[in-house]
């Protein structure tokens, strides 16, 4: 019974439906392949996060790329609107548009300058060039460097606030084992001494 029962079984499974195989080549339903969920979530953090010092850092150095290049402020702007950090670009690319709507340099930078304070001069820095035609190089140059020692300070801050924020888990996990795989067995040990006569 039990035989003709896995034969049964084994007959169903080798007539049963079978799943259509994909095709080698995408058609035209298939659409474009997609990224996958994990990508696009990290991409949607990194897009709504405030901007930073790397942020900052690396908008600089592009900036320098650029205009070190020969390229002009606007430029630059672009150059970092498509390619910058992902926190800056939809105030990059503000500009670009208030830019192109006959904006000034300063009045299409504002929202740049409003992200906080560490943004306000290349900014300034940059206005500057483009009106006076005050060369950028070096003071792209040193404020790249001033946001790198600042993004090194805060890095510091936070590797020596970590231990105090590691003490409790750290006590919390192992203070049991310790009871439990020292003291345990001692006190075990103990009294089974002492209750030999």
């Amino acid at each position: 019974m039990t035989l003709a029962l896995l034969g049964l079984a084994g007959a169903l499974w080798l007539l049963g439906p079978r799943p259509t195989p994909r095709p080698l080549v995408p058609d035209e339903t298939s659409g474009p392949p997609r990224r996958s969920t994990r990508r696009r979530q990290r991409l949607r953090r990194r897009r709504s996060r405030p901007p930073g010092p790397r942020d900052l850092e690396t908008l600089l150095d592009l900036w320098a790329v650029v205009l070190g290049a020969g390229g002009t402020v606007a430029g630059a702007i672009q150059v970092a609107a498509d390619d910058g950090p992902p926190s800056l670009r939809p105030a990059l690319r503000s500009a670009i548009d208030a830019r192109a709507g006959g904006a000034s340099l300063a009045v299409a930078l504002d929202r740049l300058a409003d992200l906080g304070p560490t943004f306000a001069a290349p900014v300034r820095a940059l206005v500057a060039a483009e009106r006076d035609g005050a060369p950028l190089g070096a003071t792209l140059q040193m404020l790249a460097a001033e946001a790198a020692s600042a993004r090194e300070a805060a890095a510091v801050t936070e590797a020596r606030t970590l231990s105090v924020r590691v003490v409790v888990p750290l006590a919390c996990c192992s203070l049991p084992a310790v009871v439990l795989g020292v003291v345990v067995p001692l006190l075990l040990t103990s009294a089974g001494d002492s209750a030999v006569p």
